[in-house]
């Protein structure tokens, strides 16, 4: 799913099983990249059996930073429950400073190195 940021609040469409019973939530976004965690409030709209609809407040910086990327996403409940994680393309407008973060790999790929069995000569 991609949700291009323009204004402070953005109206986020999202496929569900059920319809939505509590009157808050929060959205809660991982970064692929960095790992990094945000948290947004979040006000369910409208909604039905297949799909609903919630308000997310980004504030008004975040369509101005470089945030440009895939994250994960969930929205939660704070003390009562946590949804399950689904991808979230996020499209900003430019600005604010150059992005640049250090990436950290996992442990166990960052010396990961490829074996060649077979290569032919030509």
């Amino acid at each position: 799913m991609t949700l291009r940021i323009n204004n402070p609040q953005e109206a986020l469409y999202i496929n569900t099983d059920r319809s939505i019973v509590i009157p808050f939530a929060s959205l809660e976004l991982q970064s692929q990249w960095d790992r990094k965690r945000e948290t947004f409030s979040a006000t369910p709209v409208d909604s039905t059996d297949r799909w609903a609809v919630y308000l997310v407040d980004f504030g008004d910086g975040f369509r101005n930073e470089h945030k440009n990327g895939v994250y994960w996403a969930r929205f939660t409940t704070p003390g009562q429950s946590e949804g399950s994680w689904f991808l979230l393309k996020i499209i900003t407008q430019p600005g604010g400073n150059d992005g640049m973060t250090r990436y950290v790999a996992d442990a166990d790929t960052e010396e990961r190195v490829a074996d060649t069995y077979y290569r032919p000569n030509y």
